[in-house]
């Protein structure tokens, strides 16, 4: 499959339900970088407010893993373009620059030849790890839009099961990683989303058991924690 080069992308209707959950999604990271770049300390004993707001600095992850889940969804319908890939390419490079420059003229910081790799090549040198991971899985996205093509339910139904299995609960049970990088962790939500987009009417079902899955999976995290 060939990355497109049409100029006129195909446009959407707006899902209000989907804006609110990109919406939750970037309040979770900002959330997560005002608690893990803040002075709070860990140790001091104690339970109390800013114990617990320092606690939130998990739920990046959580919004990590519901931009990668919209982007299967939407992604896996209409594929990527070469259009696309520039203009994310040129975000990530603007805001890197922007930085650097912003560091470099107001409060004076100093840089190694390394430093200048990772600004003006931040993609390359993995400056920004959510922007590499995302990156290579948005060239990714025309092979694996051509893999969940070819698959029916069922056997979409068994891959998902089979990289949670290999990548989610082995790794929280015995702590072995299983090779499961970010990467794979990305390829994975893609599928979940991807799977909601190719069969809808499977998410509108079973709402009871949804409810109960999710009190279940709350009540692990509790505990493991």
């Amino acid at each position: 499959m060939r990355y497109s080069t049409s100029s006129a992308p195909v446009r959407e209707e707006r899902n209000s339900a989907v804006e609110l959950l990109r919406a939750l999604a970037m309040f979770l990271i900002v959330l997560s970088h005002a608690c893990v770049h803040s002075r709070f300390d860990l140790t001091a004993p104690g339970f109390g407010f800013n114990r617990i707001f320092v606690q939130c600095g998990v739920l990046g992850n959580l919004g990590v893993d519901i931009f990668v889940l919209i982007s299967g969804y939407f992604l896996s319908g209409k594929g990527v373009s070469a259009r696309g890939l520039l203009k994310l390419l040129l975000q990530v490079w603007f805001y890197s620059l922007t930085m650097f420059l912003g560091c470099r003229v107001f409060f004076g910081y100093s840089y190694t030849v390394g430093d200048y790799h990772r600004v003006f090549l931040p993609i390359l040198f993995g400056e920004y790890w959510f922007c590499t991971a995302y990156v290579i899985l948005f060239l990714l996205t025309p092979f694996l839009n051509l893999l969940i093509t070819a698959m029916d339910q069922r056997m979409h139904q068994r891959l998902i099961v089979l990289m949670l299995c290999l990548w989610s609960i082995l790794p929280t049970i015995t702590g072995q990683y299983m090779y499961g990088d970010i990467l794979a962790q990305f390829i994975l939500l893609y599928m979940i989303g991807a799977y909601f987009r190719r069969y809808p009417g499977s998410a509108s079902r079973c709402a009871a058991a949804r409810g109960g899955l999710a009190v279940v999976s709350v009540l692990l995290l509790l505990s493991l924690t």
